[in-house]
């Protein structure tokens, strides 16, 4: 993503370059009750000079950030540093807390990052990696099996994380197949859409993995 954008993010080749080993994180309050719980390892030779402060936002998606948080990487390869790991839902609440300024590093999609920096935001930050493509990893999926295709989703409600790269690919579908104005959309964190499709209260989702 050719941007040029401003803030530096020191952690970002170290996270980079972790993450393509293996992984970790900081345990007790950071680590993911799921999380399966492995010897803190580091695949370098640890260095104690290194002692900046990162507070890093994650998002419960399968990806190599969780294992360098998972197995304490980061803690491990830079002993002396002061890392902190926050949870959030979706890129969306990532880019409220990038504006805050409570994180320095964190996981965003494609349009929560062109929001964030672009106005009324002009957030201060720049992408550092493309973690991958997401293709199928991120889909519509319907309670009723009569539905098989968009426009069988007029009248009923849609449940997205607004703001997310979900919620916009969501919005031109339904705007490309003329229902946009028929359907509701709901405003629903991953964690929330589960409960939700099993109360019975949307009747599709459009969400990434694990979720979906």
């Amino acid at each position: 993503m050719p941007l040029s954008w401003k803030r530096p993010l020191a952690l970002a080749a170290v996270l980079g370059a972790v993450a393509a080993t293996t992984g970790c994180v900081e345990s007790g309050r950071t680590v993911h009750p799921d999380a399966v719980q492995a010897a803190a390892q580091c695949p370098v030779e640890p260095d104690p000079s290194i002692t900046t402060t990162a507070r890093i936002a994650w998002q419960a998606i399968p990806n190599g950030d969780l294992a360098v948080k998972d197995l304490r990487m980061l803690e491990t390869c830079m002993p002396s540093a002061d890392i902190t790991w926050s949870k959030f839902d979706s890129g969306g609440d990532v880019v409220q807390a990038f504006g805050a300024g409570s994180v320095d590093l964190g996981l965003i999609g494609s349009s929560p990052a062109v929001r964030a920096v672009s106005p009324p935001l002009d957030i201060d930050l720049r992408v550092v990696w493309l973690q991958d493509v997401i293709g199928a990893a991120e889909s519509l999926v319907v309670r009723d099996g009569s539905v098989t295709s968009v426009e069988g989703l007029a009248g009923r409600t849609v449940a997205v994380p607004f703001g997310s790269t979900a919620h916009y690919s969501l919005l031109s579908a339904l705007r490309e197949a003329g229902i946009d104005r028929e359907t509701e959309l709901i405003n629903l964190a991953p964690d929330k859409m589960i409960a939700a499709w099993q109360r019975g209260e949307i009747d599709a989702a459009w969400v990434w993995d694990p979720t979906l």
